[in-house]
């Protein structure tokens, strides 16, 4: 036997005591482990059922009958003491989703009405013949990309949490609405086909100047959704010290470095913030005045 390997086919004895494990039988729940451990250095793993269907495959042909029913009932134990983790955690999320969805109302009822005021540059991109195929077809592009992950969301949370967590779907879900509702064009670009990032492309080159005309504008829409999110934090996180808070609207450099120390984080601020990038020209070019029909849907 291969040095060190021994030792650790030992320790697959002691983690399995209570099955007292023959050498041979321990070896090859050793050579089961190797495999199923691939997916930590990889984009591939199992939700907590499928390991235990994948452990139960494999260990249901090297166990005895007696072994393996001791196996099931101490994995069918642990299965329960996560699920009931996760029924108790998934409270943990109510107050994300009152958040959300006040965060969404606002996006609605004032942040993109006043975005699409007379004479923005938003407006403009419909006014240009040449670029009007180019938009249209770059912003259907995008809700159908936003569906996809939408459908993605979805069966990663079925596939690892089942209808345990249905407030922490929920709470991603709104998360991701709000995409339909203000774009984010980085999100998109990094799955966007060659074609379609060269149209992308072409259309932010015809558009970065316009955008330098309604900075102003645009930046004192952003100003107002800033204060709202702070707000809404202070509304429906009570609990954290909100004296600090601050949004990626807000100049870091104008705050005063033992102020800065006392920042917590995790209260930053998430959604992208207009800049003097492309991307940031992209954002308002791919917005929908009607969030490109998608609704929140009080199933889900």
């Amino acid at each position: 036997m291969i040095e060190g390997r021994e030792e650790l086919i030992r320790l697959v004895q002691a983690r399995y005591h209570t099955l007292k494990l023959s050498m041979e039988q321990a070896e090859k729940i050793f050579e089961h482990e190797k495999v199923k451990d691939i997916y930590s250095e990889s984009k591939h793993f199992f939700s907590l059922w499928e390991e235990f269907d994948f452990n139960r495959h494999a260990l249901k042909n090297i166990l005895r009958k007696t072994q393996f029913e001791e196996f099931e009932k101490s994995a069918k134990a642990t299965i329960a003491f996560n699920e009931n983790l996760m029924r108790e955690n998934d409270q943990s999320y109510l107050k994300d989703i009152a958040y959300q969805l006040d965060l969404i109302a606002f996006y609605k009822d004032h942040f993109v009405p006043g975005l699409f005021a007379s004479g923005t540059f938003i407006q403009r991109a419909y006014h240009f013949y040449h670029l009007k195929n180019r938009v249209e077809y770059l912003k259907a592009e995008y809700k159908r990309f936003l569906d996809t992950k939408k459908l993605e969301i979805i069966i990663n949370h079925f596939r690892f949490h089942r209808t345990f967590k249905p407030n922490f779907l929920k709470k991603n879900i709104l998360e991701h609405h709000l995409l339909y509702i203000f774009p984010d064009h980085l999100y998109f670009k990094q799955e966007m086909d060659e074609d379609t990032r060269a149209i992308a492309e072409y259309i932010a080159d015809h558009f970065a100047p316009y955008f330098d005309d309604e900075k102003e504008h645009i930046e004192d829409n952003v100003r107002k959704l800033a204060e709202f999110q702070k707000e809404n934090a202070r509304k429906h996180y009570p609990e954290n010290d909100f004296r600090h808070i601050i949004t990626k609207y807000d100049n870091i450099n104008d705050i005063e470095p033992d102020e800065l120390a006392k920042i917590n984080a995790s209260i930053w601020i998430k959604e992208a913030s207009p800049s003097d990038s492309r991307d940031a020209v992209m954002n308002f070019i791919l917005l929908d005045r009607h969030g490109y029909g998608a609704q929140v849907l009080d199933f889900y």
